[in-house]
């Protein structure tokens, strides 16, 4: 449901400033993802390589899997192709950034994923 179809296919469904996040099936099983620090992701249908290849969005061919992309950062839109540049405070700079988190099993449970998101695992 993050997929919105450009007429140019392109990277899409990014959310931006999350803590955690959660992917299940429809019988509420999946993987629950817990960063330390903010982080940006997107779960489509499509690598960004599939959408970089199509023309239009008629030739894209939906996956059965979801590519899940995790960021530390991404920089701002723009860039002077056809509007203005990306502004200042959202652009980054050029050095190495650094992510830290846990994809956790997640099963049908009674506790909230906000709760559960903020429990600690043990280390191995």
């Amino acid at each position: 449901d993050m997929y919105i179809p450009y007429p140019k296919p392109q990277e899409t469904g990014n959310r931006e400033d999350c803590r955690w996040l959660l992917l299940t099936d429809g019988k509420d099983n999946g993987i629950m993802v817990v960063a330390d620090s903010l982080f940006s992701f997107s779960a489509l249908h499509f690598s960004a390589l599939d959408l970089a290849n199509a023309s239009h969005t008629y030739k894209l061919e939906p996956r059965n899997e979801i590519i899940l992309s995790i960021d530390a950062q991404q920089r701002g839109l723009g860039n002077s192709s056809c509007g203005p540049v990306t502004l200042p405070k959202y652009c980054l700079d050029s050095k190495s950034y650094q992510l830290k988190f846990s994809i956790r099993p997640y099963y049908d449970s009674p506790g909230k994923p906000e709760v559960m998101a903020r429990e600690k695992l043990p280390a191995y």
